[in-house]
């Protein structure tokens, strides 16, 4: 069984690096319980869907995006966050929903 960690470490503090309207990329400064010091980056996102369409076959669909970071096009399933309305995860149904409704076949 996973024990937990959290008591070996301490954050000293705590640095917001970046942010937009997807996600907020914070640096915490940390003490471990033999006195030495490190950094983790952590990226904090907010609530979202990933689906897994799946036909009476078994066929699952699959979209194509973009990856920016990687320089290509890749297969994922669909995903996203419901970013106009927040209030809207009451319902994740309705986004599952509006994620299969906007991504046409291929």
């Amino acid at each position: 069984m996973a024990t937990d960690e959290s008591a070996n470490i301490e954050t000293i503090s705590t640095r917001f690096v970046y942010e937009n309207r997807w996600m907020r990329v914070r640096e915490d400064t940390i003490r471990r319980r033999d006195g030495s010091t490190g950094i983790y980056g952590v990226v904090e996102k907010s609530d979202f869907v990933v689906i897994v369409p799946v036909e009476d076959d078994g066929q699952v669909h699959l979209v194509e995006q973009y990856r920016y970071p990687v320089k290509g096009r890749y297969w994922e399933l669909p995903q996203g966050s419901w970013e106009q309305e927040p209030t809207r995860w009451k319902w994740p149904a309705a986004n599952c929903e509006r994620r299969l409704v906007s991504t046409p076949p291929r």
